[in-house]
């Protein structure tokens, strides 16, 4: 028997790469090839991850909880000690992309943790 597609996981499935993804102005200024290859290793990473969600296997909901979550705390560790540079000046775009990055995250764990959701993928 077949499940039932759910617009919600495929919405899920296609922005969870996103949040962790986001960088700030001044780290995308001049990136570096070691960047560039830990991005593409990350964007493989998450096209599996989305494999998974869109065939509704359960560890890659877990997964993708375990991402999203990290990526919050992360941000949140960071954020305070570097929103102000050595010399005294606000980073006023690492602290916006923080922020979305933090918000981003949380709307999709709130969505992928939902108790319906959790059902389409233990059935």
């Amino acid at each position: 028997m077949e499940k039932p597609k759910s617009r919600i996981v495929t919405i899920v499935a296609i922005l969870q790469f996103i949040p962790p993804l986001i960088l700030p102005p001044s780290a995308l200024a001049s990136p570096s090839l070691a960047t560039i290859v830990l991005i593409a290793i990350m964007l493989a990473l998450f096209g599996v991850l989305a494999w998974g969600l869109l065939t509704y296997r359960g560890w890659a909901r877990v997964l993708t909880v375990f991402v999203q979550g990290f990526n919050v705390i992360a941000r949140l560790l960071i954020l305070f000690p570097n929103a102000v540079s050595h010399a005294g000046q606000v980073d006023i775009g690492f602290i916006i992309t923080s922020v979305i990055s933090i918000l981003l995250s949380t709307a999709l764990l709130y969505i992928i943790d939902k108790p319906g959701i959790e059902v389409i993928f233990q059935s």
